[in-house]
């Protein structure tokens, strides 16, 4: 059933929300790439496997993410993925 009023508004601010997380999520990590070379005394070529790591992560669960869904609830998995 579509959710309609004030419940659609709320449901679109939430996945919006959480939509920019994962953007500022990945945003972070790049920024962070002079600081964890600095810190760290690694190369960029080592540095670059954080976001290599980043990246194979969210491959890998992106797929299982309907499978997941169905399994736990969408609600609940999207919970869990924001927390």
């Amino acid at each position: 059933m579509a959710e309609t009023g004030f419940k659609k508004w709320i449901i679109t601010i939430t996945v919006i929300m959480a939509s920019l997380l994962e953007l500022i999520d990945t945003t972070i990590v790049n920024v962070a790439i002079p600081h964890i070379q600095g810190n760290l005394g690694a190369t960029l070529e080592d540095v670059a496997w954080v976001v290599t790591g980043y990246a194979v992560a969210n491959v890998i669960i992106l797929p299982m993410s309907g499978w997941l869904g169905g399994r736990f609830g969408r609600k609940q998995y999207f919970l869990a993925s924001i927390i």
